[in-house]
This record gives C-alpha cells, structure tokens and sequence, in this order.
C-alpha cells in the first residue's frame, strides 16, 4: 500500500518538536503497513529518511520553521518579509507539481493525508492523486478559513474533493468540527473527531528526571511558542499566584519573539529556550504540574504528552479541553 503525506512542518531532526505529532502520524502509517510518501519544505539540513519513508523536500527558501510562518512573516523587515512570502509560493508551486509528477508516473496513492487544509489540503492536492484523502484540521487553518468569505473558503474545498475518489475530514477537535461544518463540501464522506497520534519515546521515570535535572521542590513548566497567541504571560501570572501560597520553581521551555519581554516582566521563571523533544519531555516527567493558557488550540499536544505522563495539569479551556477536564481529575481549568 502507498500513502502520501504533505505537511508544511515537519521535524529537521529527530529531536525538533516541529510538527513531531506528524512525524508521529509517519510512522503510525508505516506501522499499518504504507509505504509513505512524504512531501514537505526543505530545512536547513537533509532530514534522515526512516525506514519505509520516502522523502522529498520542496525548497522553500526560510518561509517555514519555528516559530511558525505567521510569527516569521511578522517579524521586522520588508525584505525579508517578501522573500518569506517567495519562499511560500516555491513550496505551493514545487509541492503541487511533486505529487502530481509522483501519481502519473508511479500511479495513484492508496491514501493521501493533507496537514492542515491551507496550504496541505487547498492548493497542494492536485486532482486525480489518490483513491482515498485524509485532511487534518490543526486549528490555524481553519481560523484562517473561518476569515475568509464563504463562497471562497467552500470553493477552495470543494476543489480540493476532487484529489481522491473519497474524502474524509479529521480534525483534533469537536469545536474544530463544528467550526468548519458550514464550509465542508457535502461530498466530504466522513467527519470526525481524533487527535493525532503522540510518540512519547524513552522518557525517564520522574524520580530520574529530577535527579537528571537537579530539580527539588515543587516545580511548573510551561511548554510554548513564546508568541502572542499562547498567552505565555497569562501562565506565568498564575505561576506568581501559585508562588503566594507554597514555594515553587517555574522553568519556560520555548523560544520566540516575546522571550526577553517575558523573561524582563517574569524574573522569577528560568527560561530554557526551545530544547530537543526528548530533553523537554524529560522536564515534562520531573514536573509537578504544567500550565498553558492559550486558547486557540484543538488537541494541545503538550497537554496531552503531560497527562500521558501522568503530570496534572492548569490549562485555559481551550479546544475540547473544558470536555476533558469533566473525565479526567488531573486536568483543571483556569479561573
């Protein structure tokens, strides 16, 4: 069986945390069987090809990345910003014409899943491609959908339907779902709810994380992109109302354009920078609690690695989190 899967993030390393719950998805297909096709911007350096992947990098110049395409194109500069959005339209133009060339001269896919319905789902799928099409909803695309008009968001979707024999929607989320049902074309087969598979790996007992990481105390970690939208301040404000009452230790894993901001405004937190996935899943295990307080997320992959650990967690009520937190005791909401 072959299978494609298009993805504008994806790990560089095995250690990134960009888009690791793609790769996660990757070997979930190669698990079942799929001999994957995986399209995707080139990074900095060659990516290693795992087993059962075959891999092509689309030049992108540096539009795609951490902290993401939108912070990249926000950040100071004209130039740059032009040749961001250059890069962009290379990887549109280079991904679409990739999998066509890939279906007429190896044949259709058996499976396509698209990541994110703009740009991995409308413009990159070309008709004809695949028997079968999974979009992935992650929630940026589909705010960025909501935006637009109508007409257009449906027209974009509807031309997209026509990559595969049968389509069917996915998103991480009921309110992701809900969100996007007056745009889904009705020939869309299915839709559901199912957040993407997560490979926690080897991660160290707590007991051994604390002592890898000299932690004593009660210690809280907040795991994020340090932009506006994760409300990184918001976590942080209630690490000091937490501090009032018993000592802690706060420590930010994340990098990003607010860092100093936030590291002048939060004295009292140790900010770590963006860490390799398993160095932060081991600060993960030795933590006593993680906080996040964004609110435009669907199926918060933090939140969900901290909770397969066994980590409690203080969360705003974002995505299905508020429905979550109903079943299980170690997820509370914030005030």
């Amino acid at each position: 069986m072959r299978a494609l899967v298009v993805t504008s993030s994806y790990p560089e390393t095995p250690g990134d945390p960009s888009g690791h719950f793609v790769a996660s998805e990757v070997r979930a297909l190669v698990a079942r069987g799929y001999t994957v096709t995986l399209v995707v911007p080139r990074g900095n350096a060659p990516r290693e090809t795992p087993r059962g992947v075959i891999l092509w990098e689309i030049a992108a110049g540096d539009a795609f990345g951490f902290p993401g395409v939108r912070a990249r194109l926000a950040e100071p500069g004209l130039l740059k910003c032009a040749g961001r959005l250059s890069g962009i339209l290379r990887f549109l133009l280079g991904a679409r014409r990739c999998v066509a060339r890939l279906a007429r001269v190896e044949g259709v896919f058996d499976l396509v899943q698209a990541h994110w319905l703009l740009p991995g789902v409308f413009p990159l799928l070309p008709p004809g491609i695949a028997r079968e099409a999974e979009w992935v909803t992650h929630g940026s695309d589909a705010r960025l959908l909501r935006r637009m008009p109508t007409f257009a968001a449906r027209g974009m979707l509807e031309t997209a339907t026509r990559a595969a024999k049968v389509t069917r929607l996915r998103a991480v989320s009921s309110e992701l779902l809900a969100a996007l049902a007056p745009l889904t074309p009705r020939s869309v087969a299915d839709r559901r709810v199912e957040a993407c598979a997560i490979d926690l790996g080897d991660v160290p007992a707590r007991d051994d994380a604390r002592r890898l990481h000299g932690v004593e105390g009660e210690l809280w970690v907040v795991v994020a992109r340090l932009i506006a939208s994760k409300r990184v301040d918001v976590a942080l404000e209630k690490s000091l109302e937490l501090a009032q009452t018993r000592p802690i230790s706060v420590v930010v894993i994340g990098d990003g354009p607010m860092r100093a901001s936030l590291e002048a405004r939060f004295p009292h937190a140790r900010f770590l920078g963006q860490l390799p996935r398993p160095t932060c899943l081991s600060w993960m295990a030795a933590a006593d609690g993680l906080l996040s307080a964004s609110l435009l997320e669907g199926a918060p992959t933090a939140i969900r690695e901290a909770r397969a650990l066994g980590v409690p967690v203080l969360c705003a009520p974002a995505g299905d989190l508020a429905r979550w937190a109903e079943t299980d005791p170690g997820l509370c909401l914030l005030a």
